[in-house]
This record gives structure tokens, sequence and C-alpha cells, in this order.
């Protein structure tokens, strides 16, 4: 429960990471011009399909094979069709909820000229590095966040973990200490600077630097 707000490092024009044009989830493997090539090279990258690519082949050489090569090569040919339709079924459903998941809406923390606080509401894919974002109790996480204040008492939020490490139970985080930002309207006179570390499978640790100004 509680509010997490997030605002990150500005893009560096040296970096590649961060200057990611937006902030897609893509869990799909393939696409139209994609999915031939990375598919031939998964089945054939298995010892036993080359195995039987290689038989395939030789079985048309008629110094090596005295029988024709069409039933190897056919036999051959529908296992690979079986594979590639079953590749494709599963690729589909990534594409439908990677779209689902991108589409999710987020709260985005914005200051007008005026110095006015209004939350937009956006999808995950017009998150930008160096935004302040809000989530709301049982809201799924738009992008990797540093919680900077909650409003739950004793100033901590409690977060599940199920999507990333499968534990169901409830893990309490505190606000990077920052006494400037002691609410959400303090955010609008406080610049901060994130140094954080390059991505990496870690999900238990994060090592970085930050400095309000």
């Amino acid at each position: 429960g509680g509010r997490w707000w997030q605002k990150k490092e500005k893009p560096s024009l040296n970096d590649p990471v961060l200057m990611k044009e937006d902030n897609r989830v893509t869990t799909s493997k393939y696409n139209v011009a994609t999915f031939l090539p990375i598919f031939l090279f998964e089945m054939f990258t298995r010892v036993a399909y080359l195995y039987f690519l290689i038989q395939a082949g030789l079985s048309w050489w008629s110094v090596v094979s005295p029988y024709s090569g069409i039933g190897a090569t056919m036999a051959l040919t529908f296992v690979l069709v079986v594979a590639g339709v079953k590749a494709i079924w599963e690729d589909v459903k990534r594409h439908r909820e990677d779209e689902i998941l991108n589409k999710s809406i987020t709260h985005r923390v914005k200051f007008d000229e005026d110095g006015e606080l209004r939350i937009e509401d956006v999808s995950w894919t017009d998150i930008k590095v160096g935004d302040a974002v809000m989530v709301k109790d049982d809201e799924n996480f738009p992008a990797d966040l540093l919680c900077l204040y909650s409003d739950l008492p004793d100033n901590v939020c409690f977060i599940k973990t199920t999507n990333l490490d499968g534990e169901t139970n409830l893990k309490i985080r505190k606000p990077v200490d920052i006494p400037a930002i002691d609410s959400v309207e303090s955010l609008r006179s406080v610049q901060l600077t994130l140094r954080a570390e390059s991505p990496n499978n870690n999900l238990h640790n994060f090592k970085g630097t930050i400095a309000a100004a």
C-alpha cells in the first residue's frame, strides 16, 4: 500500500540505455520479418534437429544413402512446421499481453507554469526517464522506481514482488532520506540527480547515489 514517487536522472546523450524512446514492455520473440531466421536458428542450434538436418541432406546423396531423401526431408519438415505453428501461437499471445500491459494507465506528477500540482493519467509507454510517478494501492509499477515519498504512517510502503520472484508476502520499503521532500507538493522545488548502476538481473540489491539541489 501507500504511494511511490519516482524521479530518475535526466538522460545523458551518451547513454543508450537512458535514451530509450519509450517505456514499452516487450516479451514477444518474433515479428513478421524475424520469425523465420530466428526460429530456424533456435531449432538447428539444438543437437537433435541439427542431426536430422544433416541426415536429411545426406539422404539425397546417392553415394551415401541407397534410399530417397523424400522421407527424411518430409519428416523433418513436418516436425518444423508443427514446432513453428506452436511458436507462432505462443508469440501471438505474448504480443497481445504486451499490448494490454503497455496500455495500462499510471499517474504522472506534473507542475504547471503557475506551480500548481497536476496528476496526469498516461499509458506506461509514455513514461520517460526523469518523470515523477504516483503508484496507488494494488497498482503495478510501470517502470523501475525510486521511492521518494509515502503517505502511509511511519512513511513506509508495502510491496509485492510476485511478478519478479514468485514471493507473495508483503515487503516493507522506505523512501530515500531526503529532508526536503516531506509532501507531494515539495517535489515542486526539489531537483534530484540519480546515478545508478546499469540494468542487471539482481532483484534484491541496487547501487546508486542520489543528490538533491
